[in-house]
């Protein structure tokens, strides 16, 4: 896998403030919200947000890989924007499908 997989997830506490304070919601779903921003560095990047609530760690991860792979597979970084993912505790009930459905759109 290049190098790109794992620097698209990769931000410092400073670029998340900037990030949530210039970011614009683009789709909004019980259990998922995507806010987009311009990009800050040479490539676009994802925050995936997973609070404890949505359910036990393995959970929580999977939908995390799950994300990472959408963002990886059709290229997002490509695009202008740094992507913030915020999952709320319907996300868990979410197939994959349905995940792809919605992240591509929004």
């Amino acid at each position: 896998m290049p190098r790109i997989a794992r620097a698209i997830t990769q931000f410092t506490k400073q670029e998340i403030d900037t990030l949530f304070k210039t970011a614009s919601r683009v789709h909004t779903q019980p259990g998922l919200t995507i806010l987009q921003a311009p990009r800050q560095g040479s490539i676009g990047r994802i925050l995936i947000v997973v609070p404890k609530k949505v359910g036990n760690a393995p959970t929580r991860n999977k939908l995390r890989r799950q994300f990472k792979a959408l963002f990886y597979e059709n290229k997002l970084y490509e695009k202008e924007f740094d992507w913030v993912a915020l999952l709320r505790p319907p996300a868990s009930n979410l197939s994959f499908d349905q995940l792809r459905d919605l992240f591509v759109q929004g």
